[in-house]
């Protein structure tokens, strides 16, 4: 089970006195020292570390460093004291023992025992205090005691008070509109110009679609056909040769023909039927009439006999064939070539980085080849309907987000006011309109950011700035020099909760930023 360690951070104002208060709240057996990371000159002297290593060793503690300042490196290996150069290293290795004593001196020697032969002789040469003596080593002892009580009065006052400020700092938000330019020739980010590199993505694809024909061909018009009725209107029989024409009498004229001939019998009311057809001059849907429209013989039959058609002739048009016009071949192409760019972006984000997009817009058929152009039939063939077959290469404009977002970051930064920072959780970017893409490919857009403002902070001057005022003035400084959240009061807290002042010691405040950085 590793043994429990409590990480001291010390802070460029840390002295041996103020580091040796915080070990007093150390329960631990083991301490870490940690040295601030910006190489500030912190307990330098080899007199600090003895100091702090009989602390920790009156404690019954074991101390060790963590640092990379070469003097203080230096120090503790003449100490036996540990040096490590990352708290993780000083969790893998073996942590010296410090000496119990360092710098031994007269005054901290054992007093040596006076040998048995010779007590009597040492107790014959002490000499009785007179009353004079007794009274002055009784003012000395009440003077050494009022002393520690002021000392000890002095450390109270200085290193039990604490204090904690919370600050929420006023906000700004801001909405910039940053042009950005994508090309695919430049190599590094050119954040003056809002320039960043792009890349050109490629891929080829295969589609087809099948369109009905629009084109038409005229043929030979029909010849309407029907049923024409003749009735005899004398006791004789009648031949009626193949030929014959009948016609309506009503409305447009039209004739018809019989198709063979017919005999009727020789009595009054005898009838014949007959198939007929339009005659070649009446073809088309002019011969389609209604039914009993057809009423004449052409001829001297017509004395004799009557003609009636009891259902409509039909069959006669103006025939058509479809073929492939030239609309249907574009059509296809528009259609195929969208499909084409439809799928082309579900292909390409398949090849795409960490943190890369592809500009929509972009997508474009970048080459074709007669070969890679199928038509089932050409134009002004017969058909229903038409088909083509198409595979084209297609290429697309990615980004890389981060490198826009640097750009408009490097933009916003630009409208920044004097001491104001941006709070980082706060950004957000979002791609705006595509305003040009030349014939270079290069695409030139809007990339629209957010982000807060707020003042940038001194932790370290409001806490010496503000050490041992009363709470009042210190509301007082925090309203004055710094620009506040008005739904959000600063708030400060001390410990003991009746003290009514901040510490003395800049140490023992602490400020918290919220909202804030």
């Amino acid at each position: 089970m590793p043994v429990p360690v409590d990480v001291i951070q010390l802070e460029p104002h840390d002295d041996v006195v103020s580091v040796r208060d915080r070990l007093s709240f150390v329960g631990s057996r083991r301490i870490l020292l940690v040295w601030p990371p910006d190489g500030e000159p912190v307990l330098r002297r080899k007199l600090d570390l003895v100091l702090l290593q009989r602390e920790a060793y009156r404690r019954g503690a074991r101390m060790a460093l963590v640092t990379q300042d070469r003097q203080v490196i230096d120090n503790a290996r003449d100490l036996n004291i540990s040096a490590f150069p990352t708290i993780a290293d000083s969790r893998r290795q073996r942590w010296k023992r410090g000496r119990a004593r360092v710098f031994v001196t007269r005054a901290d020697r054992p007093d040596s025992a006076i040998p048995y032969e010779l007590q009597d002789i040492a107790v014959r040469r002490r000499v009785a205090p007179t009353a004079s003596q007794v009274r002055l080593g009784q003012i000395g002892r009440a003077a050494a005691l009022l002393g520690l009580l002021a000392a000890l009065f002095a450390a109270v006052f200085l290193l039990v008070p604490s204090a904690t400020i919370v600050i929420v700092p006023a906000r700004q938000h801001l909405d910039v509109a940053i042009r950005v330019v994508a090309d695919p020739a430049a190599e590094r980010i050119d954040l003056e110009r809002g320039v960043v590199p792009a890349t050109i993505l490629r891929v080829e694809l295969e589609d087809s679609a099948t369109v009905e024909t629009t084109g038409t061909q005229s043929l030979e018009p029909t010849l309407a056909t029907g049923i024409a009725v003749f009735t005899n209107q004398t006791q004789q029989a009648v031949t009626i040769p193949a030929g014959t024409t009948v016609s309506t009498s009503a409305g447009a004229l039209v004739r018809f023909r019989t198709l063979e001939p017919v005999n009727i019998a020789g009595e009054v009311g005898a009838i014949a039927a007959v198939a007929i057809e339009a005659v070649p001059e009446y073809a088309g849907p002019l011969g389609n009439v209604p039914a009993y429209a057809i009423n004449h013989i052409d001829g001297p039959l017509n004395d004799i006999l009557t003609v009636q058609n009891p259902d409509a002739t039909g069959g006669g048009a103006n025939p058509v064939d479809r073929t492939v016009a030239q609309a249907d071949h574009d059509r296809l192409l528009a259609a195929v070539r969208g499909a084409i760019q439809q799928r082309a972006l579900a292909s390409l984000t398949d090849l795409l980085g960490e943190r890369q997009q592809i500009i929509p817009e972009s997508i474009r058929i970048a080459e074709t080849r007669p070969e890679w152009t199928i038509f089932s039939a050409a134009v002004g063939d017969t058909a229903d309907t038409v088909s083509l077959t198409m595979r084209a290469a297609v290429e697309a404009i990615v980004l890389d987000e981060r490198l826009v977002n640097q750009v408009a970051f490097a933009g916003l930064a630009g409208r920044i006011l004097p001491g104001q920072i941006v709070i980082p959780e706060s950004m957000s970017f979002s791609r705006g309109e595509i305003e040009q893409i030349d014939g270079q490919n290069r695409v030139i857009f809007l990339t629209m950011v957010s982000g807060d403002t707020t003042i940038a902070l001194d932790s370290e001057r409001i806490r010496r700035e503000t050490a041992g005022l009363s709470l009042a003035a210190v509301r007082e400084y925090l309203a004055r020099t710094i620009a506040l959240d008005p739904t959000s009061p600063p708030t400060v807290a001390v410990w003991p909760p009746f003290y009514d002042r901040m510490p003395v010691l800049p140490s023992r405040i602490t400020v918290t930023i919220q909202g804030g950085a």
